[in-house]
């Protein structure tokens, strides 16, 4: 789940019970995609860092899903990262060619 835009970096987080974070600790090359009701569509590709940053975890919790699933910062499970190296691809079905940054 994306979390917040800090110090130039797009976080996410998840927890270390999940299948997605042995296979993001196995395979650190990820690609999260999102798409909108109008068909367009985001894809972010990089490398997964994860990091035991509290000010991102505490700021996560501004989130009420987040909040709701781990209640504070500093339980053990909750796991921030985000994306080193991204490369991102904007896309839709117009014909345009998509934007690449």
């Amino acid at each position: 789940m994306f979390c917040s835009l800090q110090d130039g970096k797009l976080w996410f987080c998840t927890n270390n019970t999940k299948d997605v974070y042995k296979d993001m600790q196995a395979n650190p090359e990820v690609e999260v995609s999102v798409s909108s009701p109008e068909y367009a569509w985001i894809r972010l590709a990089g490398k997964a860092v994860f990091e035991n940053n509290m000010a991102v975890k505490e700021g996560c919790m501004n989130n009420p899903i987040v909040k709701g699933q781990y209640q504070t910062a500093d339980n053990p499970i909750f796991k921030v990262f985000y994306l080193e190296d991204p490369h991102g691809v904007i896309a839709d079905f117009s014909g345009n060619p998509p934007y690449e940054f």
